[in-house]
């Protein structure tokens, strides 16, 4: 197998980069009255709208569970879009008098969940109605499921009704999206662990798998440079499929002649 040269990587690295400015571009030039650039339809994002807004309708909390993916660690990229989920989520909800609820795994997710949440009621002059302890540490990450069973209890004593669980998770989600499952509740789940996502897709249909949930920012958030970057990435993605097709093609005809 014939390995990447670094000519081909900067190439690729490139076309990218004038991908993104192009889609951005093109974003910023259409008057304010249009609709933003259109993202492949995901069923995960669609249901997670609209579950913020019936929470706030019923009075009833979200549980926002953040897996065990430390911000130092490999698996960042899944905290961050989780943190981001988070930031939107939190900004909804800080018009009900019902806050989410946060659950972690490890230790630095657990100032940041806080963070973010505090900003969120901050902003809407309702710091007075957040708990002291907006999100909390169940377990440490060695010990995912002590931290499922303690994050089980009050799933089903609170006063819960969506079970959002976005991360860096393993085996364990399915207990906690088992426990969303007897309460009955709303289920979204988004892991770039193959297992964890397995898991959970017997359990909800709403599923973020992999790269889907990465483009969380791009999805609530709608900035230019975040939809120009997850457009150019779905366009690279065609680009370098038809490169292989058209190279099996020419290998082939080579071959037999």
């Amino acid at each position: 197998m014939e390995s990447i040269t670094a000519p081909s990587v900067l190439l690729i690295a490139l076309i990218t980069g004038l991908l993104m400015l192009l889609l951005a571009r093109q974003q910023r030039r259409r008057p304010a009255e249009l609709r933003p650039l259109e993202l492949r339809p995901l069923r995960g994002y669609r249901s997670l709208l609209n579950q913020v807004g019936r929470a706030v309708e019923s009075g009833r909390q979200i549980h926002v569970g953040l897996g065990r993916g430390g911000l130092h660690q490999r698996s960042s990229p899944a905290s961050l879009a989780a943190l981001t989920t988070l930031d939107h989520l939190a900004a909804k909800s800080s018009a009900s008098t019902a806050p989410p609820f946060v659950t972690v795994n490890e230790g630095t997710l657990l100032l940041a969940a806080q963070d973010k949440v505090r900003q969120a009621y901050d902003a809407a002059g309702r710091m007075g109605e957040l708990a002291p302890t907006p999100a909390q540490f169940m377990a440490d990450s060695p010990y995912p499921f002590v931290y499922a069973a303690a994050a089980n209890v009050l799933i089903h004593s609170e006063n819960v009704g969506s079970n959002i669980l976005l991360g860096h998770f393993g085996p364990e989600i399915g207990v906690l999206a088992e426990a969303g499952s007897r309460r009955q509740v709303a289920q979204i789940v988004g892991s770039t662990d193959l297992e964890a996502v397995a898991l959970a897709a017997a359990i909800t249909d709403n599923v973020l798998v992999g790269e889907e949930m990465l483009a969380a920012g791009a999805y609530l958030e709608g900035k230019p440079s975040q939809t120009a970057s997850l457009q150019a990435q779905d366009v690279l993605r065609w680009i370098i499929v038809l490169a292989i097709l058209v190279n099996s093609l020419i290998r082939l005809w080579g071959g037999g002649g």
